[in-house]
């Protein structure tokens, strides 16, 4: 698994599997211009220094998204909503 858990890869296949849907671009693009580009974006997951949470927060907030915030150290990860 990758990506704290939202990519399945099978390695034998190099077959890919997303759990979850990956962010929206409007979403990444809003960040990167809030962030001076300080985020990763990987195929389900984007993650900044905590420093940004505030901007990420009201991101969020301004676009109605439904995501998750994960809180690691210095670090913030939004990944999309857990699937019930």
């Amino acid at each position: 698994m990758a990506e704290n858990g939202a990519v399945i890869y099978e390695p034998r296949t190099h077959e890919q599997t997303l759990l979850g849907r990956p962010p929206p671009a409007r979403f990444v693009k809003r960040l990167k211009e809030l962030t001076d580009n300080s985020l990763e974006v990987g195929k389900v997951v984007v993650s900044t220094s905590l420093s940004h949470r505030v901007a990420v927060l009201e991101t969020i907030r301004q676009m109605g998204l439904e995501l998750q915030l994960i809180f690691n150290r210095e670090a913030l990860m939004v990944l999309p909503p857990r699937r019930q």
